[in-house]
């Protein structure tokens, strides 16, 4: 089916402007679930969804609303989208003509078969109670448990590697060892480890107006933009009410920040689920009250699929991934049932969330896709991991657009080519149904070696001393997404090899675009210098001018594990990294007191760091990430007492460009309509030269 036409205009007040051109791509025949005539109904217990900000508190007590919101957007906190795309602030980025005139596809787009998406429920959600404000939460004794989650050393069968020659979009012409200072740069300590001694971390961040929020496993801490200590690291689980569900978490944190409501999402997994048939994992959701995330919270927990094989009370959600759309929030997991060391049910789910009920206390509208390795193959990632894409800017996506989902392929896990899956998620909550699903297409990308020593490997990088860590053969955290006016573009990164088996990882990295409803590899590239280095656990983002930076772990077994980036400009040649540097010199190293094959804690790193964009002006970039350094004593830490570090710089040109545009827009304030152009006050005739430079 075509699937409804939905309310034409995009003024609708449920903040989504999916109107029918939002469901202009063919969609899967009879979704299950929710195709009834309220809509979906709500998610559960709650009242029935009420429209669009109908009540008087859905900003929140004391919120002003985050910069780049339209002014008057009170009852639905900026989500209106017939904005129609438009940059809030300051008129949208400057268009860059170098390389973007035809919009070709650098690699080509193969079309998918519709895939028919019968495995879509309605999941019930609990709302747990308001907690906070966070100052008044217990902060933890030093000795407190801690330990770490995973879903079992589960080994693939021995890879058949078929890329065996030098990666063909590989670039090491540029050194990233020296240790530099970016223009504007500022670092700070986060969240360390010691004395708790467990591994991963699981770092991750998140920047908003005057804020930064860090989290790790199972601690959240809060800073202002510079480093000053606001509030001390506590556990997550003190941000859900004592005896709840998500009381006990499990980690796998992540943090958003939603620059068009102003509010924050701390979010973790429970694990009892692979303990006791009678139990449900959940996926655990703490959304602030206003813009301050020193404050109250909402919290929900949102349980997860029944296991397929009734071995345990459900799957085991894993390594959850959270993302900011114009009218909702998406969720994916990784999910794990039955016995996992004979690899029982394996797949992916799909969340997607209304927002304006969840920022507000209410129960949300909840759709969910489970869609099973068995069934989709390769489609949902040989890694069994999937991105949707999360917004930077102030400028929306275009109304009715679908949300793009991705997972990558690599043909040595048997997929038939190395390529990018992009599915098509679109949401229109006053439609019916009011979520579609659909794979339109996969893209080629450059072939591509992910397979160093199996899905579940843990020796793929080596330390000084001997240990060997993982490095994660997925796409990884986050699906950069921009809204460039003529074009959207996100990127995102993986850890692939530079070369044949035993050559050391480096970072593959994608730009891919959407012009109308077409979606391409604009420019790709694998950033490993011929070093030696491993560079692995990167995150990548791009400023309002589409200038590119990603950050990245890297070692070998005589380099300690440090931080450092890559970048490139917006007009450099495509798929060229032009400047980077180290951010954080690593002077310790990962180790295990036992053999180091034998630790799992000690072979883990990440699994994950995050690269963000201050929403003030989307020129700013935030990285987060692990490392190890020397006690204060002068001795080399080792074990996994890890420590993290948050570091901000921009690009020069991304500023530049933003103060002629305040120039022009002042100027122009005070130009009559009918001034011709090139005349003494022609300043409007000329911003078209200039948006082009």
């Amino acid at each position: 089916s075509k699937g409804s036409k939905g309310s034409k205009g995009g003024d609708d007040d449920d903040n989504s402007g999916d109107d029918d051109d939002g469901y202009s791509s063919k969609v899967s025949k009879g979704s299950k679930g929710g195709d009834d005539d309220d809509d979906d109904g709500p998610c559960s217990k709650g009242s029935k969804g009420s429209k669009g900000g109908d009540d008087d508190d859905d900003d929140g007590p004391g919120s002003k609303g985050a910069k780049g919101s339209k002014g008057g957007d009170d009852d639905d906190s900026g989500d209106d989208e017939d904005d129609d795309g438009g940059d809030d602030d300051d008129g949208g980025p400057l268009t860059i003509a170098t390389h973007e005139s035809t919009h070709e596809p650098m690699e080509e787009a193969v079309p998918a078969e519709e895939v028919p998406l019968d495995d879509k429920e309605v999941v019930e959600m609990e709302f747990l109670g308001i907690t906070g404000p966070v100052h008044d939460l217990p902060v933890p004794d030093d000795d407190d448990e801690w330990h770490y989650q995973d879903v079992g050393d589960v080994e693939l069968p021995s890879p058949s590697f078929n890329d065996t020659t030098s990666d063909a979009v590989l670039d090491e012409a540029f050194d990233d060892s020296v240790e530099t200072r970016p223009a504007g740069f500022q670092t700070f300590e986060g969240i360390p480890n010691v004395p708790l001694g467990g591994a991963p971390p699981d770092t991750v961040g998140d920047v908003g107006p005057s804020h930064y929020v860090q989290m790790v496993n199972r601690r959240y801490a809060i800073y202002s933009k510079s480093g000053a200590v606001l509030e001390r690291p506590r556990p997550i689980d003190s941000l859900f009410p004592p005896g709840s569900v998500c009381s006990r978490g499990g980690g796998d944190p992540i943090v958003l920040y939603d620059q068009f409501v102003d509010r924050w999402l701390l979010t973790q997994f429970t694990t009892g689920c692979k303990d006791s048939r009678s139990t449900t994992c959940h996926n655990c959701i703490a959304v602030s009250q206003t813009g301050n995330p020193r404050g109250m919270y909402y919290t929900y927990a949102v349980p997860a699929q029944p296991d397929p094989n009734g071995i345990q009370g459900s799957v085991l959600p894993d390594y959850p991934k959270y993302s900011v759309w114009s009218n909702c929030y998406v969720l994916t997991t990784r999910d794990f049932g039955g016995d996992l060391s004979a690899m029982g049910y394996s797949g992916v789910s799909i969340y997607v969330f209304e927002k304006q009920p969840l920022i507000n206390g209410r129960l949300a509208k909840c759709d969910r896709w489970t869609l099973s390795q068995s069934t989709y193959g390769p489609l949902i990632g040989d890694d069994l991991h999937m991105l949707s894409a999360d917004i930077d800017g102030s400028r929306r996506p275009p109304p009715g657009s679908a949300i793009p989902i991705i997972s990558t392929q690599d043909d040595n896990f048997g997929a038939p080519f190395d390529g990018i899956n992009v599915w098509n998620l679109f949401v229109n909550w006053k439609s019916s149904p009011a979520t579609r699903l659909v794979l339109p297409v996969q893209l080629r990308v450059a072939p591509f070696n992910s397979n160093v020593c199996g899905l579940f490997c843990r020796s793929e990088v080596p330390l000084p001393g001997g240990q060997r860590v993982d490095s994660l053969a997925r796409v990884l955290y986050r699906l950069a997404y921009h809204n460039f006016g003529s074009y959207e573009s996100m990127v995102v990164v993986r850890d692939v090899q530079r070369a044949g088996p035993g050559s050391p990882i480096g970072v593959r990295w994608f730009e891919i675009r959407r012009v109308g409803t077409k979606y391409f590899v604009h420019q790709q590239g694998t950033y490993s210098p011929n070093d030696g280095v491993y560079r692995w656990m990167g995150s990548i983002a791009q400023d309002r001018v589409g200038n590119i930076v990603m950050g990245y772990s890297a070692a070998n077994a005589t380099t300690f594990p440090g931080i450092r980036y890559a970048g490139r400009l917006a007009t450099d040649p495509l798929g060229v990294i032009t400047f980077g540097g180290t951010l954080v010199t690593g002077t310790g190293t990962q180790s295990s007191n036992n053999p180091p094959s034998s630790d799992l804690a000690a072979q883990r790193w990440g699994d994950y760091s995050s690269m963000n964009i201050d929403p003030t002006d989307d020129c700013r970039f935030f990285y987060t990430n692990q490392y190890y350094s020397k006690s204060p004593t002068g001795v080399v830490r080792r074990g996994v007492q890890w420590q993290t570090k948050v570091s901000s710089f921009v690009i020069p040109s991304c500023l530049q460009r933003r103060a002629l545009r305040n120039v022009i827009k002042e100027a122009d304030a005070y130009i009559e309509d009918d001034v011709p152009v090139g005349s003494d006050g022609g300043l409007r005739g000329r911003t078209l030269e200039i948006d082009q430079f």
